[in-house]
């Protein structure tokens, strides 16, 4: 673990999600890494248990699964 500020964090946060985006890798995957590589830095090992818990936490949520629906519906409309 490392001691950093929060301001010190997010700089380093900001900066390499700039490098990596820049030299092409897609939003997602570097928005994922960011997270990862730095809360590993930060946190430790733990952050393995707290991403398990905030993924479990978003597929238990009923309200999203209207976003599979409405896609689903876009598709039908569109090929009717």
């Amino acid at each position: 673990m490392v001691e950093l500020t929060p301001q010190m964090t997010t700089v380093i946060m900001f900066g390499s999600l700039l490098v990596f985006l820049l030299l092409g890798y897609p939003l997602a995957i570097v928005l994922i890494g960011v997270a990862f590589f730095t809360g590993l830095a930060v946190v430790g090992v733990p952050v393995f248990q707290l991403f398990r818990y905030r993924i479990l936490d978003l597929l238990s949520n009923y309200i999203l699964i209207a976003v599979p629906l409405f896609i689903f519906m876009g598709e039908m409309v569109e090929r009717s």
